[in-house]
């Protein structure tokens, strides 16, 4: 989309001192400008061209701003989000997906609609966690400016590097500049939340933020995850990570390699980038199609693929005999427990329906043996007779860890048998006794 000259300016502008109303410092600004071309406000052009949000045309409008920069100077321009598909780190993207997408060569389109939707989601909650963030890191704790920017900035040092950030974040106590990226997902993904939680931050996404702030001069960025739509403590958790500028570098010139050796030249980037299995396989079919049985077989090359062909029998040769030992290791594990389950029953038909029981053995040591199900905090009781403390140990399931060490008596309460748990053996030396 080729915007007029004059209203970018125009927008530019308004996006400046937008930004410094909020609390942008000038030499802070200075500094972002020496790192970075401000290109336009995206957010101003839209309103400006009457683009209504929501519609097809803004969204054509925004894929437009990223593939080609607002003022469609960039030719096969990258974002932050970009990268990891690029440099074979993104679980869901592959550097043949970026390849095809910037020369818009035909793809499958069967999952687009899914990925609009998540975008769509992402970009609808974003002002909300933003404003959940100021208030807590802002109007309360005192430690952040956050300012919430639509300008879109393109790095000086790598020219395809086009950048739209949630916002711009100043340490009040150093006056440094940060970046703030917000995530959203899913209350069910939680291998990211659990990762957020631990204070570390998916690979992915930290190869996002690294380039962002190297693309700007920022001196640290702070991520927020955020899931389901309420946002509070119980739904949103933040990680700081401080600028690494050689870890950033080596990523944006990788993408920079990636553009003039492979897009500009449509030469297909190699396949052995790509580390994700089954992102290999969906690459391969989408590339070369099924195929075709009435086509004549080929003959490799001896010399180009000799040493190739040496390294895949090795490996093959290993797969089966790790197989081999899982096999075995399983058929030991399974011939054990069978054994073990036989010498149970005589232990558990004297039980009946007591909880368990004591046995001394020849060395006076005593055993307590029990066969019973599992007992689990009650969810339903907890909420019902004490939503505050719900709340408190909700993470997004029950920490029951932390409701047992806070809130002992009503773990007690809540701890319950649970409802269509399978019974479980179970013999635990419990002291020994001393012989006269």
């Amino acid at each position: 989309m080729n915007i007029d000259k004059e209203l970018l300016k125009k927008s530019s502008e308004w996006g400046i001192k937008n930004a410094m109303s909020q609390g942008l410092p000038k030499d802070v600004l200075k500094g972002i400008v020496k790192n970075a071309r401000i290109m336009g406000d995206v957010m101003y052009v839209s309103r400006e061209l009457g683009i209504e949000p929501k519609s097809a045309e803004y969204d054509q409008y925004f894929s437009d701003t990223r593939k080609r920069g607002i003022d469609n100077s960039v030719e096969f321009a990258y974002g932050g989000s970009t990268v990891p598909s690029i440099c074979g780190i993104s679980p869901y993207n592959t550097p043949m997906d970026v390849y095809e997408d910037m020369l818009g060569l035909p793809r499958p389109s069967d999952n687009d609609e899914d990925k609009e939707d998540i975008f769509f989601a992402g970009h609808m909650v974003e002002p909300m966690y933003r404003e959940y963030f100021r208030r807590l890191y802002s109007e309360k704790e005192n430690r952040y400016t956050v300012i919430d920017t639509d300008l879109q900035f393109n790095s000086r040092k790598w020219p395809h590097f086009v950048m739209n950030v949630d916002g711009l974040l100043i340490e009040r106590e150093t006056g440094k500049l940060g970046i703030l990226e917000i995530k959203h997902t899913d209350y069910r993904n939680t291998r990211t939340i659990g990762t957020f939680q631990s204070g570390n931050v998916p690979k992915h996404y930290e190869a996002q933020g690294r380039c962002y702030a190297e693309g700007l001069g920022a001196d640290f960025v702070v991520f927020v995850l955020g899931w389901g739509l309420r946002p509070n403590s119980n739904c949103m958790t933040t990680v700081r990570i401080e600028r690494d500028e050689a870890v950033a570098e080596a990523l944006l010139d990788n993408c920079e390699a990636f553009i003039e050796s492979y897009v500009k030249r449509r030469k297909m980037p190699p396949l052995n980038s790509i580390k994700d299995g089954d992102l290999l396989r969906k690459n391969l079919e989408e590339y070369f199609g099924p195929v075709d049985r009435k086509e004549s077989p080929i003959t490799f090359d001896s010399k180009k693929f000799g040493s190739n062909l040496t390294a895949l029998l090795d490996a093959e040769e290993k797969v089966e005999e790790a197989k081999k030992g899982e096999k075995k290791a399983k058929e030991k594990v399974d011939e054990a427990t069978k054994k073990y389950e036989e010498y149970q029953i005589a232990f558990i038909e004297e039980l009946g329906t007591a909880p368990y029981g004591y046995i001394e053995d020849a060395d006076g040591t005593n055993y307590l043996i029990a066969y019973d199900v599992q007992n689990g905090v009650n969810v339903d009781k907890l909420v019902d007779e004490h939503p505050d403390i719900y709340e408190k140990v909700q993470k997004p399931a029950i920490d029951t860890a932390a409701l047992k060490k806070r809130f002992p008596e009503i773990y007690r309460e809540c701890y319950e048998p649970k409802e269509g748990a399978k019974r479980k053996f179970t013999i635990k030396k419990t002291f020994k006794r001393r012989r006269k």
